[in-house]
C-alpha cells in the first residue's frame, strides 16, 4: 500500500537505508533463508570505493561486530565496485535489479548464488513499516501470500551470479 510510504516525513526519515556497508553473499536459496557465506563490504560514502570487507561465514548483519573488517581481496574489491558503479547508470543497472520472481517456489527453492546486499535485521524503522503491510496483507487477504522469514530481509544491490540445484 502507498500509504506506508508516501507523505509520512517521519517514517520517511525512519526508513532510510544505510549502503555503506554492503554484503557479499553466497546464498542456498534466493530469499537467503539459508545463507552459506557472508562479507561485509565496508564503501566510502564520498567516493563509493570499497574500503575494507571481512568475512562473517554464515552470519547475517549485526553478528559480526567483533570481525576485523579490514581485508578484502583486491579481485573481489574490483568485483563489488564495479557493480556498485551500475547503480549511477539507471539504464544499465534497473534492467538486471528488475529481474522476474514472484512465486514463493522461485525464492525458496535450492539455488546456489552470490548477491550484493544489506541486511535489514538492524534498520526497526523499515521493519516496522514491513510488518505492519504484513499485517494489512493478513488481514485484507488471509494466507494468500507468504513471508520471508524477518531474519533474512535484505534490499539486493545486485544478483552476480546462481546455479540451480534441481
Amino acid at each position: 500500500s502507498a500509504k506506508f510510504f508516501q507523505g509520512n516525513p517521519e517514517k520517511d526519515k525512519s526508513c532510510s537505508v544505510d549502503l555503506s556497508q554492503l554484503y557479499l553473499s553466497i546464498y542456498a536459496c534466493r530469499s537467503h533463508e539459508k545463507l552459506l557465506w557472508s562479507t561485509c563490504v565496508t564503501c566510502d560514502k564520498e567516493s563509493h570505493n570499497v574500503v575494507s570487507g571481512a568475512s562473517t561465514g554464515g552470519s547475517k548483519a549485526g553478528s559480526d561486530s567483533d570481525s576485523d573488517c579490514s581485508v578484502v581481496d583486491g579481485c573481489e574489491r574490483e568485483r563489488v565496485e564495479a557493480i556498485v558503479a551500475e547503480t549511477f547508470d539507471l539504464e544499465m543497472y534497473w534492467p538486471r535489479a528488475s529481474m522476474d520472481g514472484n512465486r514463493d517456489s522461485h525464492y525458496r527453492k535450492p539455488v546456489v548464488g552470490s548477491s550484493l546486499l544489506t541486511w535489514l535485521s538492524g534498520n526497526v524503522g523499515v521493519l516496522k513499516v514491513i510488518g505492519e503491510f504484513r499485517a494489512e496483507v493478513e488481514t485484507k487477504l488471509p494466507d494468500l501470500y507468504s513471508f520471508f522469514d524477518t531474519d533474512s530481509l535484505h534490499i539486493t544491490v545486485r544478483s552476480i551470479c546462481e546455479q540451480n540445484l534441481q
